[in-house]
């Protein structure tokens, strides 16, 4: 998913930066098709160069953050059994995945144990609630919030 949002935008800048170019060399008499197509193809590649620089900067930036962040448990339950974070029922929102790499961490009442878990957001995205869940077994589901 993330390619296709890099390229979407490379093509977006590529496609206003030649129309820009094609301007200047149309209103200037300096319009040469040749010279133009090499500076488009040029274009393009610093295009999905910089958006290649700026997702993998972005997404090292959240890994670093998430990295940092300290996580506590807070639940184990099952699917639907109206667990509320910061007030908001868990599992009557949509699960918005955080851009953030998963998180190895221990089973909340089986510490030995360690467990992948995803960060997600809930609520409203002005004031996000975050939390990170994984299913422990079938239906189980363990939850930790970030705390400061």
């Amino acid at each position: 998913m993330a390619f296709v949002k890099i390229l979407f935008r490379s093509v977006i800048m590529t496609l206003i930066g030649a129309s820009v170019l094609a301007l200047y060399q149309i209103n200037n008499g300096l319009f040469d098709p040749l010279r133009y197509s090499a500076s488009v193809i040029v274009l393009a590649l610093v295009c999905l160069a910089l958006n290649g620089v700026e997702h993998y900067w972005k997404s090292h930036r959240a890994a670093q953050k998430t990295g940092r962040m300290r996580w506590q448990a807070i639940h184990v339950g099952l699917e639907k059994d109206g667990l509320l974070i910061q007030g908001v029922d868990v599992w009557n929102e949509d699960w918005r995945k955080v851009d953030a790499p998963s998180l190895k961490l221990p089973h909340p009442e089986h510490t030995q144990q360690r467990h992948t878990y995803q960060v997600y957001e809930i609520g409203p995205v002005d004031r996000p609630v975050r939390f990170a869940a994984g299913e422990l077994s079938n239906g189980v589901w363990g939850f930790y919030i970030p705390t400061v």
